[in-house]
């Protein structure tokens, strides 16, 4: 017995198949899994840069606040620190 291979539509009021070779099916079977690891880096990418825009927010963040903060006094506020 041989196989069939069909794609199928799925609307609404439209039936229809669609019958192609085991070459187009394997073919579109490999193309389906490619997308779907593609699909996965994106969404980890997509963590990785949320997460790295956090950290930088946060930096900048607490570089603001010790500016702003900071506790001087004029001496040495007007004196060079030495390091």
């Amino acid at each position: 017995m041989t196989r069939r291979y069909v794609l199928l539509r799925h609307a609404i009021g439209e039936a229809g198949e669609l019958e192609i070779a085991e070459a187009e099916y394997q073919a579109l079977a490999e193309a389906m899994r490619v997308l779907v690891e593609l699909s996965d880096v994106e969404e980890k990418f997509n963590a990785f840069i949320d997460n790295y825009f956090e950290l930088e927010r946060s930096s900048l963040e607490e570089a603001l606040r010790a500016m702003v903060y900071e506790d001087t006094n004029t001496a040495t506020f007007l004196d060079p620190a030495i390091r």
